[in-house]
């Protein structure tokens, strides 16, 4: 059994755990967050020494800016989408999809190797934890989505693709994920969301 666990270091981009026998932490937030993480690893009474995953959902500032200094301090591998991947890697934000636009290019950040390469849904059972990361494009190509067994879905900003992105490929995403067992849809930014109310969403449009 996992459980996903709100950090509430910051409240404009949020910061998951995903804490099982072992724990991930999924996005890590601007740069700068790296001392707030840790502290609220130690608050949420998890070791550090029990960190042996960083998810990336996707490669945008303000959901890495702090990747490479965290990476730094725990000593544990990176896992993220291609190919947002290799923006990671050097350093840039990925394009949103639909658009040849960078998002917020000058706010750029640390590259950081990413270890782990997601190009299809993979469980984290390797890892020592009881969840499962989905391959969600549609806000940016390489956009993933962590599922802990709670039925909690960290998501990033996969929601927002349904009006940025490619609505289509969102919906299909949608459909997998709640059959595979996601119960509510945490973004990084705003509320939760149920998935009945998902449900209702693609029943209307």
């Amino acid at each position: 059994m996992s459980q996903l666990i709100d950090s509430r270091i910051d409240s404009n981009s949020r910061v998951f755990f995903i804490q099982g026998d072992r724990t991930a932490i999924v996005d890590t937030g601007a740069p700068g967050n790296e001392r707030k993480i840790l502290k609220a690893l130690r608050e949420a009474g998890i070791s550090q020494g029990s960190v042996n995953l960083i998810i990336v959902t996707h490669a945008h500032w303000d959901h890495c800016g702090s990747l490479h200094a965290l990476k730094a301090a725990l000593k544990v591998p990176v896992m993220a989408g291609w190919p947002d991947s290799e923006y990671l890697e050097r350093g840039e934000n990925s394009p949103v999809s639909r658009s040849a636009a960078k998002h917020a290019r000058y706010l750029n950040f640390e590259g950081t190797n990413v270890e782990v390469v997601v190009k299809d849904d993979i469980s984290l059972e390797d890892y020592g934890i009881d969840a499962r990361v989905f391959l969600t494009p549609g806000h940016t190509e390489g956009s993933i989505s962590a599922l802990a067994s709670d039925g909690n879905c960290a998501v990033g900003d996969f929601l927002a693709g349904l009006y940025t992105g490619e609505p289509d490929d969102i919906k299909q995403s949608l459909k997998k994920m709640i059959e595979g067992g996601v119960r509510r849809f945490c973004p990084s930014h705003g509320q939760d969301i149920d998935a009945e109310a998902i449900l209702r969403i693609l029943q209307d449009s």
